[in-house]
C-alpha cells in the first residue's frame, strides 16, 4: 500500500505556462468588449423610446409660446402679430439648442448611451423631436394668422422658418466651436441679437417682407438650411471631441 501510495505522490503534475494563460485571458477580454449586442429596432423606435427622456420644461415653454402666439393673432393687427411670432421663432431655436446641450451640462451622456446609441443617432434624434414639435408651431402660427388676416400661409411659413434656421445654425456651430463648455449665455446671447435685428427689421424697415419675393425667402431657407446640416455633419464628425472631457 505505502507502495502505491510513494507512486502517486510522485506523479507529474501538469506544467502550465503562465505567460500563455495570461495573453489567452487577455485575448478573451478584448473579444468580450468588442463583442456587440445588436438589437433590431426601427429608427421610429429609438425616437419614441427617447421621447420621455426629453425635458418637460422644454415642452412646457414651447406650449406656452403656442398659446401666447395664439392669443396675439386674435387680439392685434397683423403687422404686429408678424413681428411678435417673428421673435418666437428664434426662442423656440433657444429651447431646441438647450435640449441638446443638457446631456453635455450634466454629464449624461453615458446614462443615455445605455439606451443603445451611439451620440449621432442621440443628436439627430433630438433634432428630430424638436424640429416637428416647432414645424408644428408655426404651422398653426402660419394658418391661423392667414386665415385670420386673409394672408398665404406659406409665405407666412417661410418668414417664421427662415430666423428660426439662422439661430439653429449659429447655435449648432457655436456649441462645435465651444467643446465641453455650457454655452447657455452665449446662446442667449445669439437668441437675443437675432430678435434685435428682427425688431429692427419689421419696425424700421416693415416693407420689407411685402416686397421681397417669395423667392428670395425660399433662396434664404435653402441657404440656412444647406449651413445648418453642414453644421450638424461637421459636429457629427468631430464625436470623439465630445465623449466626456469635463473638469
Amino acid at each position: 500500500m505505502d507502495k502505491w501510495r510513494d507512486i502517486l505522490n510522485k506523479r507529474e503534475l501538469p506544467i502550465i505556462d503562465e505567460n500563455k494563460k495570461r495573453k489567452s485571458i487577455e485575448i478573451l477580454k478584448m473579444e468580450i468588449a468588442n463583442t456587440e449586442i445588436t438589437v433590431k429596432e426601427s429608427y421610429f423606435e429609438k425616437i419614441k423610446r427617447y421621447i420621455p427622456f426629453m425635458s418637460k420644461i422644454t415642452f412646457l415653454f414651447q406650449f406656452v409660446l403656442l398659446l401666447v402666439g395664439i392669443l396675439v393673432i386674435r387680439s392685434m393687427t397683423f403687422e404686429k402679430t408678424r413681428l411678435i411670432l417673428s421673435l418666437v421663432m428664434p426662442i423656440l431655436a433657444f429651447l431646441e439648442i438647450m435640449e441638446l446641450e443638457k446631456s453635455f451640462k450634466y454629464n449624461m451622456y453615458e446614462i443615455e448611451m445605455s439606451c443603445k446609441m451611439d451620440l449621432k443617432e442621440l443628436i439627430s434624434i433630438k433634432l428630430i423631436i424638436n424640429t416637428i414639435i416647432n414645424l408644428c408651431i408655426m404651422t398653426i402660427f402660419a394658418v391661423a394668422t392667414g386665415t385670420h388676416f386673409e394672408q398665404e400661409s406659406y409665405v407666412l411659413i417661410l418668414y417664421f422658418l427662415v430666423p428660426f434656421m439662422i439661430t439653429n445654425v449659429t447655435n449648432i456651430v457655436t456649441m462645435r466651436l465651444l467643446k465641453h463648455k455650457s454655452n447657455e449665455t452665449v446662446n442667449m446671447t445669439i437668441m437675443l441679437l437675432i430678435n434685435a435685428i428682427l425688431f429692427i427689421l419689421n419696425i424700421k424697415f416693415p416693407s420689407v417682407y411685402e416686397t421681397s419675393s417669395v423667392l428670395v425667402w425660399l433662396g434664404l431657407l435653402i441657404i440656412t438650411v444647406f449651413y445648418f446640416i453642414k453644421a450638424v455633419y461637421r459636429f457629427f464628425e468631430e464625436e470623439d471631441d465630445y465623449i466626456w472631457n469635463l473638469q
